[in-house]
């Protein structure tokens, strides 16, 4: 294992916030992994849901610290993931709501945050979202963001569900976007 995963995740993990452009969206912290890790594709990205500025305190901390090990596999669950992933199950999110988060900088993905009502409209499938009621894609390029919104809006239309379709124009609601961090 290469010593710098030892050193707090802020020191390796370059991140990008993609603030949530909505009342109603939360705020997403991706993070890239270093090419030392072997990832590739979506595989590359990780991502935090942070829904209120308490959580978005605290995820920073978490990222001030290295991440658990668990043998030779990092384990964000108990560490900064657990930060930004409490259910709250009596929690109404109001309607389904299908989100595109533009990247703050070049060379980011384009994140397509699906949203749905509440833990409860999620049923068995909760156990699978973000927080039981998120999920997410992310795409290399905005065509291919666009393309999933496109498929899922014709799966939806086959359904009879229709999920409000928020497409993102805005910047970045916080002052820091991205922060590049480098493996010693």
């Amino acid at each position: 294992m290469d010593i710098w995963l030892r050193m707090p995740v802020k020191e390796w993990l370059p991140t990008c916030w993609y603030g949530g452009y909505l009342e109603q969206l939360p705020d997403l912290l991706v993070g890239k992994f270093p090419a030392a890790m072997g990832l590739s594709g979506i595989d590359r990205w990780k991502v935090w849901i942070v829904e209120t500025p308490a959580e978005r305190v605290a995820l920073l901390n978490a990222l001030s610290k290295p991440v658990p090990m668990r043998g030779n596999m990092l384990d964000f669950a108990s560490g900064p993931d657990a930060a930004a992933s409490k259910i709250d199950r009596s929690k109404h999110y109001g309607a389904p709501v299908a989100a595109l988060y533009e990247p703050p900088e070049p060379d980011w993905p384009w994140i397509t945050l699906f949203k749905l009502p509440s833990v409860a409209t999620a049923g068995p499938l909760s156990r699978e979202l973000g927080r039981g009621v998120y999920s997410y894609e992310v795409d290399p390029n905005e065509a291919a963001a666009h393309e999933r919104l496109a498929q899922m809006g014709a799966i939806m239309a086959i359904t009879g569900n229709y999920p409000e379709m928020i497409i993102r124009t805005g910047g970045a609601r916080h002052e820091e976007t991205c922060e590049a961090r480098r493996p010693t």
